[in-house]
């Protein structure tokens, strides 16, 4: 249930993040749903190979995580 929501998220939004307590299955499932929609590549044109890169929030900025908006005037 838990992967379905993911990729229903995934469907509907620009961004999203895993949170959650440690051994919650958030790896996983990630995991799996990528290995998933992999597996279906070819059965409909919506499916691709997933490629998924792992980033440690902590390594850069605030603005380069979330975006920014730079020489705003408003």
């Amino acid at each position: 249930m838990k992967i379905l929501q993911l990729y229903d998220t995934i469907m509907v939004r620009h961004g999203l993040m895993l949170v959650g307590p440690t051994g919650g299955g958030k790896t996983k499932n990630y995991q799996i749903l990528a290995k998933a929609i992999s597996a279906l590549k070819g059965t409909n044109e919506i499916f691709q190979h997933v490629k998924y890169d792992i980033l440690n929030p902590k390594s850069i900025t605030m603005g380069q995580l979330y975006g920014f908006v730079e020489n705003s005037e408003w």
